[in-house]
Formats: structure tokens, sequence, C-alpha cells
């Protein structure tokens, strides 16, 4: 077979799952005989593109077939969403959520590394994804603005751990290798997780996947996100470089399915339970300019269908509310939690030499946080980016607005500051001066009826010119 199809088929047949829905058992427990997880091939190295693909379906049959209470499990959680959103769509959040976050690098050998900046890049990205400022919002088609939501929910490497003490949100280990089944245990050469309750874990290593996790209501000792680090932040994969598997796994945490629901196979008669993604039949791969599997348009730009990271670029108005009733019922410990309560002095703030500047010009950019920071991640809207602290000459070659981001770190805690519609960038033709308006001639007057004679006085008459243009006019009588 071709060789792109053959990639696609052994990475299906490699990845169970970017949601892995994981039961109330003993890791490593059998399923018919069979381990939940399997040792796989490592994600495939850069180079020949490969579909974004998983095997939740699989997964969610393995598990039910096991649990016989497995499947009401789900559909009581269920309820519980239903009926939150029931009781409170009509209500506005009271405040901005934000998530406390640990990262959890697990590497071997140093083959799997990143760096903090690396992890600063990829929270930065999960906070312009889940508010909407991210900076390609533009290229959201335009039956589907009218839906586009900022989800009022941010991420912030905790300072606190578990017990209280000062952290960067940020645990290292060595190890001679982890699978699915040991990275959340200290004592198996993996990491023990932070309580779920108040954390958002993510575990970075090279996984068979490019990233998975379970739904609430899954095991808490595995109640994690796991990413490679092919993936992690922004990247040289020309595919999966722009932090994105976070923003989707992120969004099964929070109990998104992917936008064709859950019975992959059925049709359009599958559904993700959101109202304002419309049906979807398939998956979507690679970059479509369009698709219609149901009727309708589908919204492969969605942060839950499988398209590469530069084409998903929306959460819906729906599937906030979702991850909002989630938020308050099945992780509403969330809520209080104290993992980002350390006191923080940080506010990142900066200013430029100029904010409108013509095509090809360039913009200083000139930090003025406070808070003593230590680290700077830049995206300046253009494609272009920088961890310096004062980044110069950022050339800005399209006529356009743009968005500028920086997040300042101190080690412990960060802070984000975004400037909307920040840099205007004028086109140089812009000033050459319209040619002279040659004079018209009247070439001859109507009535409403189209006669050019017997014209009646005080009744509304249309001058016709020579240019095209027509005036409206009531001839008085005299």
């Amino acid at each position: 077979m071709p060789l792109r199809i053959y990639h696609f088929v052994l990475l299906l047949l490699s990845c169970y799952s970017f949601s892995l829905l994981a039961q109330e058992s003993a890791p490593g427990t059998l399923i018919n005989s069979e381990p939940l997880y399997h040792s796989k091939p490592q994600v495939k190295d850069i180079g020949e593109p490969v579909r974004r693909s998983c095997g939740q379906e699989q997964i969610m049959a393995a598990l039910e077939k096991n649990d016989p209470n497995f499947k009401t499990k789900r559909a009581l959680i269920e309820k519980q969403i239903q009926d939150w959103i029931k009781q409170n769509s009509h209500k506005k959040a009271k405040q901005v959520l934000s998530i406390p976050t640990v990262v959890h690098v697990l590497n071997k050998n140093n083959t799997d590394t990143i760096s903090d900046a690396q992890i600063h890049e990829q929270i930065a990205i999960l906070n312009e994804d889940f508010r909407r400022l991210n900076p390609d919002t533009s290229n959201t088609p335009l039956q589907f603005v009218g839906v586009a939501a900022d989800c009022e929910i941010e991420f912030c490497l905790a300072n606190l751990d578990p017990n209280g003490n000062p952290t960067t949100g940020i645990t290292r280990r060595q190890t001679n290798g982890v699978d699915e089944t040991t990275f959340y245990s200290t004592s198996q050469g993996g990491q023990d997780i932070w309580d779920p309750g108040s954390y958002l874990n993510i575990y970075v290593f090279g996984t068979f996947a490019l990233g998975f996790t379970q739904f609430p209501g899954g095991p808490t000792y595995s109640d994690a996100i796991c990413i490679s680090p092919r993936c992690f932040g922004n990247t040289d994969d020309p595919q999966y470089n722009l932090g994105r598997t976070a923003t989707h796994e992120v969004g099964h945490w929070l109990n998104l399915e992917h936008v064709w629901g859950s019975n992959f196979g059925a049709g359009c008669n599958s559904d993700d339970l959101v109202s304002d993604t419309p049906l979807q039949s398939i998956f979507s791969g690679f970059c479509p300019t369009s698709q219609v599997s149901c009727g309708s348009d589908d919204m492969y730009m969605n942060y839950m269908d499988y398209v590469d990271d530069y084409c998903m670029n929306i959460f819906t108005l729906g599937q906030k509310e979702r991850m909002w009733a989630t938020i308050n019922t099945q992780r509403s410990s969330l809520l209080h939690s104290q993992g980002c309560a350390g006191i923080s002095t940080l506010d990142a703030e900066f200013t430029v030499n100029s904010t409108n500047i013509n095509v090809g010009g360039s913009v200083n950019f000139t930090d003025q946080s406070t808070g003593s920071p230590n680290s700077w991640s830049w995206d300046f809207g253009n494609g272009l980016t920088s961890i310096q602290q004062n980044p110069s000459n950022v050339t800005y070659n399209m006529a356009g607005t743009y968005t500028v981001f920086v997040t300042v770190s101190d080690g412990s805690s960060s802070d984000l500051e975004t400037k909307a519609g920040y840099i205007t960038v004028t086109s140089t033709t812009s000033g050459i001066p319209e040619p002279p308006t040659k004079d018209k001639h009247l070439l001859y007057i109507t009535d409403i009826l189209g006669r050019t004679n017997h014209l009646t006085p005080n009744t509304l008459l249309f001058y016709i010119y020579d240019d095209g243009s027509v005036e409206k006019r009531i001839q008085q009588e005299r």
C-alpha cells in the first residue's frame, strides 16, 4: 500500500486513544485476559504526514464490557451535566476560573526532555485557546463565528504543592522508561500524581500517541493528561507544532466528546451532546478547506476534531457550557484549590516605540513588567515569537491589526498580558491619491414608469448620467 496509508494504518492500530477511559481497578488490570494498555511503538518520527487518530470507542467498549457498572456511572454523570446546564445556562460565569496545573516531565536518557520555557509556552497556548485569544481566530469560518466562545477558563502553573510548599509547578524525573500503566507511580519509575481534585496533572514522556487522557469518572490514580514531547508547546513538528494536542486533551478532561460523538461509525446518528456543533459523521484530517458529512458544513476547525494544529481555532458556546457544568459537578473541588494561591507580585506589561507602522516596518518591544520576572514568552501575532526580554526589530510584512501576547514568569508563577489589535500595519499604497473625477453629463430624465416625456411636475424623477450615476429629484412646477 502507499507509504502514507501504511503510516496511517500503523498509527491507528498502535494508538488506543486520545481520551483513555480507565476503570476503578488496580493499574494494569486485565480486560478479557488482555491488558488495558499494551506496549506500543513510539509516535513516528517527524517526516511523512500522519493523520491524527485515536481509538476512544474501542477503550469505551472494553471498559463497559469489563465493568457492568461503568456505563451506568457515565450515564449518571451525564445527567448531572445536563441538569446543571438547564439550571445555569442563562447565567454568566462569576469569574474566570484559573486551574492549578503541574507538569511532570519523565525523560529517559534526556531524549524526551523539554525546557521550562517550552512548558511556559504550552500554558500560554492553553490560555490563548480557552480564552479565544489565539492569534488565528480570523480563520474561523463566518458561519461559526457567532458560536465561538471565550471559555473563561485559564491555567496557571501551581506555586503551592499539595503540602503547601512553594513549587514551580514543574517536576522532573530521570527514568528507565515508563508506559501508560506506570507513568503515575513513583515506585514504578514514574511520578506520583498530585491530587487531581486540586490540580490538572500533565505528564510529558515518550508515549505511544500524541496524547491521551480520561473523562471524569475514571480512577483518580490516573486522572491526568499525557502528552508526547513531540507536540508539547511550540515544536518543530510540521503538523503538531502549536500545542493544540494539549488543548484537545484538556477538552476531554473537562468532558468534551469528539465533534462526531462517542459512537464513531454510527454516521449522523452519533452526537457530541453539544447543540451548536453540527452533526458530523466522520473525523477530519490534515486541514480540509471544507467538508460536509451530515447535510451541513462540518466544524472541522474545532479543537475536538483531528485536524492539524494550524487548522484548529475554536471552542463553541455549547462546549464552554459543558466544560463549566463539569467544573461545577464532577470537578467542583477545582473551585476551591489553593494550588495557585501563593503570593505573586508578577504583573506583565510592555510598551512599544510605535503602534502604527507601514507594511515592512518594524517595532521594538520594551518589557515593563513588575515583580522580578526572569523569563519571557512573546507572541507578536504575525507568526513570530521571542523569549528575549526586550525584542527589537520585529517586522510586520502584511497590512492589518495584530494582537500581541507576553507571558512572564519568575520560576514559581506566571502572568499573561494581552493587547488586542495593538499593532496596526498600513499598506504603503494607501497614501496614493485617487485619480481626478471627470465631469458627468445628463443623458435623460425618466419617471418611475420609465417615461422620458410627459413628465409630471412635483413627482419623483430619475436623472440618468453618462457615468452610470442616478440622482432622484422632485421637479417643482413653475
